[in-house]
């Protein structure tokens, strides 16, 4: 374990502090601001519905049960059992360089990217064609995550894992309740 988590270390210092730019600078934090980003996933659905893809409605309620359960089960659960620290916490205010106001709370795993990984599988279930889009930005968003540095890079993958494994369970508790009500 001690190994992974230098590794993790290395990992977020090379995000955090090497592998920068002032585009990135500008641009990763507008990505993790989920009140900057809402409208793309507005305007996405405002185009599958003007394509007539009425699915949209099914892929809107579907990511809303996946984020409703990824954000509970990792922010309530997870989170408190993990019980790790965010990387102000853990390496110390001068080791990271913070682009956002720092974070309190629990960092494993990221609720960002648990919440951007379900959209992205719920959204790809629906959608197959989608992924080549909704992928990408899940995972810029997790990156972002680690870039504005609040959360590390393990941190971000275990976030994504959740989003996908909830996704997974909403699309089944959704075809679970389809049956009950075709019966």
């Amino acid at each position: 374990m001690p190994g992974l988590i230098s590794l993790d270390h290395e990992i977020f210092f090379k995000i955090n502090q090497v592998w920068i730019s002032p585009f990135l600078d500008w641009l990763m934090p507008f990505v993790t601001d989920f009140h900057n980003t809402w409208w793309i996933l507005l305007g996405a659905c405002v185009i599958w519905l003007a394509f007539g893809k009425m699915r949209v409605v099914k892929i809107i309620l579907g990511c809303a049960l996946a984020i409703a359960i990824s954000d509970n089960l990792n922010s309530k659960i997870i989170k408190p059992l993990a019980h790790r620290g965010r990387p102000q916490q853990e390496l110390g205010v001068d080791q990271v360089r913070l682009l956002v106001p720092a974070h309190s709370g629990f960092s494993f795993g990221s609720s960002h990217a648990a919440n951007a990984f379900a959209s992205a599988t719920m959204i790809t279930m629906a959608e197959p064609f989608a992924a080549l889009i909704v992928f990408p930005l899940a995972l810029l968003i997790a990156l972002s995550r680690v870039y504005v540095g609040v959360h590390f890079p393990i941190d971000v993958l275990g976030g994504g894992l959740i989003g996908i494994f909830c996704a997974v369970l909403a699309d089944n508790i959704i075809s679970f309740v389809r049956k009950l009500f075709r019966a």
